[in-house]
């Protein structure tokens, strides 16, 4: 794998703080809402967020 410049680096970053906070904000109202729906939606949106939050911080470590 390539080494990453210090710009991708940040950058990567900024999108990992971007992820970590709607992954807290999904599971936030996901425990929030009774619609069994709009639950389902959160979660299914909570678990794309953490794949990609995992695949992100897999690049720079």
């Amino acid at each position: 794998m390539p080494q990453l410049t210090q710009t991708e680096v940040w950058f990567l970053d900024e999108v990992i703080k971007s992820n970590r906070l709607l992954i807290s904000k999904l599971s936030a109202y996901t425990q929030m809402t009774s619609d069994p729906q709009l639950r389902q939606l959160c979660q299914d949106c909570l678990h794309t967020h953490q794949r990609h939050f995992s695949m992100l911080a897999s690049q720079i470590r």
